[in-house]
């Protein structure tokens, strides 16, 4: 009678976790996949689900996930129902990364992992025919609202899906202003929210406006006040999408191209540049690197041209703001048919096409119940009632929504070739101060630029 207590008392300690029952799901989660072939839920048998990173993240086990006891035993639930374990782990460093997330989608060698790589790396991911079509799981709805749709849309080649992020769209880059400033330059903000409204908001009635603030410093005395503060890269990106125009972009017959010496590219790279050498605040040898946000909030500026979530998240920069700020979008261009975002993300999940259409599927079950907003247990974002508190109705009822509308969402396609600084500034945006020739400046890069588009268009014919 022992040795049988023993025997159960030994295959007790030693069973693989019992994954949990419909009937014992907390009803604000997820239900649960059945797994066709068992009648069960979908088991990985033990085996870790590893989310690949750029950067080292703590274990959420050990820290009970930051301190979020219902996000905690949420993640616990989902790991003792599918038979698996969840970790962040490390893969190489910021030189190391790509190398190393190339070798793991080629081979993972047995081992489970969706990657969040650096938008640096998504480039050589893409060229290098390694990563899995997400439209292949069963087990994922892509036009499920928790996925942003404008990334799936900018993710999709040849009609496949090759990243996804989850949440609202996020559109960026807003132009902000300082209330304050404004009064003092006879200008009415309120009057900006409403050309925004009727459509009427252009890069002419922003320069009239930043010609009221120039006058604000008499001829000779030191400026104390300057008409707008911005990087220079954003600036002449964000006039570029307001004008219509791009980099590089898909043309008719589905062949990746280059858009850069484009009429209303050409056209907004010169308005950017003369904008910026007229009415820009320049930086001098003592500012820091955050200069042009650092002159804002202290109040010297009139117009910044920022991110979304300077002014808009759980603890905005802009809080501690000197004087009251509102922003609108960035105004339209002579060419530009609507106001235009700066696509939010550039970085989206991954994973290796190595992997079977089952595999992939659960990896894809996994991650959309892993990020997923869950009633009562997590939220993606602050409530937007949180932002009244910080700048005035119209910014938070009607510039902020904007930022979350596909329709203005414009995705900067270059991150196809590089990131933006390898592959725009350090050639053509850095270069404008001092060119004699925009247009001439921007045909210098194209021929090279063609040749990385026709390895990209070669790469895209073998996603399948």
């Amino acid at each position: 009678m022992k040795r049988v207590l023993c025997l159960l008392l030994a295959l007790l300690l030693f069973a693989p976790a019992i994954p949990v029952t419909a009937e014992e799901t907390p009803g604000n989660y997820p239900a649960v996949q059945i797994d066709p072939d068992t009648g069960k839920p979908y088991d990985f048998e033990g085996k870790t689900v590893f989310i690949y990173l750029p950067y080292a993240m703590d274990d959420w086990e050990k820290n009970h996930a930051y301190g979020n006891e219902e996000l905690y035993q949420y993640r616990m639930w989902l790991q003792k129902t599918y038979n698996c374990k969840i970790a962040f782990a490390k893969l190489g460093d910021f030189m190391t990364y790509t190398d190393k997330a190339v070798q793991f989608c080629k081979n993972p060698k047995g081992k489970l992992g969706i990657l969040l790589p650096f938008n640096t790396s998504l480039a050589k991911l893409l060229q290098a025919n390694v990563l899995a079509d997400w439209k292949k799981s069963t087990l994922i709805d892509l036009s499920d609202p928790m996925w942003d749709a404008t990334v799936t849309k900018w993710m999709t080649i040849n009609g496949g899906v090759y990243g996804i992020y989850p949440g609202v769209p996020q559109g960026d880059t807003l132009l902000y202003f300082n209330k304050d400033v404004l009064k003092k330059a006879k200008i009415d903000w309120e009057s900006i929210y409403d050309m925004q409204a009727n459509g009427t908001w252009t890069w002419d009635k922003l320069e009239s406006m930043l010609k009221k603030i120039n006058a604000l410093t008499k001829k000779g005395a030191k400026k104390k006040i300057w008409p707008i503060s911005a990087s220079e890269i954003d600036l002449y990106t964000i006039a570029v999408f307001s004008n219509g125009g791009d980099f590089f972009h898909f043309n008719s017959k589905k062949q990746f191209v280059v858009g850069a010496s484009a009429k209303k590219t050409v056209e907004a790279l010169k308005w950017g540049k003369n904008l910026y050498k007229k009415y820009a605040y320049q930086p001098v040898e003592s500012d820091s690197w955050d200069y042009a946000n650092a002159r804002f909030k202290e109040g010297s500026i009139g117009f910044y041209v920022g991110s979304v979530s300077q002014g808009f998240s759980v603890n905005p920069e802009f809080a501690s703001m000197k004087g009251e700020w509102g922003c609108v979008a960035f105004p339209k261009g002579p060419q530009g048919k609507q106001y235009a975002f700066n696509q939010g993300h550039s970085s989206v999940y991954v994973t290796s096409k190595a992997y079977d259409q089952k595999t992939l599927s659960m990896l894809s079950m996994i991650l959309d119940m892993w990020t997923r907003d869950v009633p009562g247990v997590q939220s993606a974002s602050a409530d937007p009632a949180a932002y009244y508190d910080h700048t005035d109705k119209r910014a938070v009822d009607e510039t902020f929504p904007m930022t979350r509308q596909g329709k203005y969402i414009v995705s900067d396609l270059t991150l196809f070739v590089g990131s933006r600084n390898d592959v725009l500034a350090a050639s053509l945006l850095w270069n404008l101060e001092s060119a004699k020739d925009v247009e001439k400046l921007a045909k210098q890069f194209v021929a090279k630029w063609k040749k990385d588009c026709a390895a990209l268009n070669k790469a895209f014919a073998a996603l399948q």
